[in-house]
């Protein structure tokens, strides 16, 4: 009887544990339960959205466009639409012009270093693209006086949908509460960006000018003001008070202003004007730069008044005196012997004179 007991119970046991083996296996082999997704895993699938793609491109772009404006290797067909809203204040620009523009100021700097401020790059999309904000820092050596400038900076710049440049604009840099204003950098970022409008406008005007049609130089002439012509018909220079473009052009002792006004065709640069020496200049090109205590106009006016009183009307020495307080640019072309003098009112420059005088040396 004890010994039926005893195989009963072992065969017991053999059927649990096989039972029990069975169920184990059967356990083990199904599939593990998944785990929730890491922070990184939640960060990659954020990443992957369409937005933050446009980021990446953009930042990308950003990143190559700075480091070719560092090499001064600015294509501008790489970045900017063919068609510019806004570059700085100027507004529907064609591209090459803003390349002229970017590349005229190579030569005022030097050793350029410009670092963009990845963390700070926020986009937003538009209705016809994106916007994006971000700040960058900048250093470099001015060539004028070798005097060395690091600055920040902030800019908003619009991208189309295919990721091309359509608006460019540099952003006050909001300094730390703990930080004094740095004014010296600011200053040195609105003369950058000055230095980079005047550009703009003046190879603008040699457009104009290029095309010998009155009517589209007339947007670079005050509409109230005018514009003031110095020649050198003979023995003494004359100056006349031009109501528009079409009275310099139609001026009858200089039937040839229209072609050689046609013929400007030079690259600008902003550095001190060259010299003259009687049809000789120190230096070829297009030059522009500051020009204050301009006085060369009352000067000839007063000068042919001893000669002819009355040749200068009292209305026309009013408004001549006008326009002379107002040029605060100069511009030399030395190829073709002329200066062309600027002034910016409401925000806005314009052509104030045009002098074929000073580097005529005929009798």
């Amino acid at each position: 009887m004890n010994k039926f007991r005893s195989l009963f119970l072992y065969a017991c046991g053999i059927s649990l544990f096989w039972v029990l083996s069975c169920d184990t296996s059967s356990t083990s082999s199904a599939p593990p339960a998944e785990a929730p997704p890491t922070e990184n895993q939640q960060t990659e699938a954020v990443s992957s959205g369409p937005e933050e793609q446009a980021r990446d491109s953009i930042l990308a772009i950003l990143q190559a466009y700075y480091a070719d404006l560092a090499a001064e290797q600015i294509d501008e067909s790489k970045y900017f639409a063919p068609t510019v809203r806004k570059f700085y204040r100027q507004e529907n620009l064609p591209r090459e012009t803003v390349g002229k523009s970017i590349r005229s100021g190579f030569e005022a700097v030097e050793d350029r270093k410009i670092v963009l401020d990845r963390a700070s790059l926020q986009v937003q999309p538009e209705a016809d693209g994106y916007v994006a904000e971000f700040e960058g820092a900048v250093s470099f050596v001015r060539s004028k006086d070798k005097s060395q400038v690091e600055e920040r900076f902030r800019n908003r710049v619009r991208f189309n949908k295919q990721f091309q440049i359509t608006s460019y604009e540099a952003l006050e840099v909001q300094q730390p509460p703990s930080s004094p204003p740095q004014a010296s950098q600011n200053e040195a970022a609105r003369q950058l960006e000055m230095a980079q409008r005047d550009v703009i406008t003046v190879n603008a005007l040699f457009e104009a000018l290029n095309t010998a049609d009155a009517e589209k130089v007339m947007p670079f002439i005050h509409p109230e003001l005018g514009l003031l012509y110095l020649t050198h018909p003979g023995a003494m220079d004359m100056v006349y008070v031009c109501e528009s473009m079409a009275e310099v052009y139609n001026n009858k002792l200089t039937p040839y202003i229209r072609e050689q006004l046609k013929q400007i065709s030079c690259d600008l640069k902003l550095e001190p004007l060259p010299d003259f020496d009687c049809e000789k200049f120190s230096k070829e090109g297009c030059f522009m730069d500051k020009v204050e205590n301009y006085t060369q106009i009352t000067d000839l006016i007063h000068t042919l008044q001893e000669a002819e009183p009355g040749i200068i009307k009292a209305h026309e020495l009013e408004r001549a005196e006008k326009i002379q307080q107002l040029v605060s640019r100069k511009l030399v072309i030395t190829d073709l012997a002329l200066a062309l003098y600027l002034g910016e009112i409401d925000n806005r420059w314009y052509l104030l004179v045009i002098d074929i005088a000073s580097y005529d040396c005929s009798a």
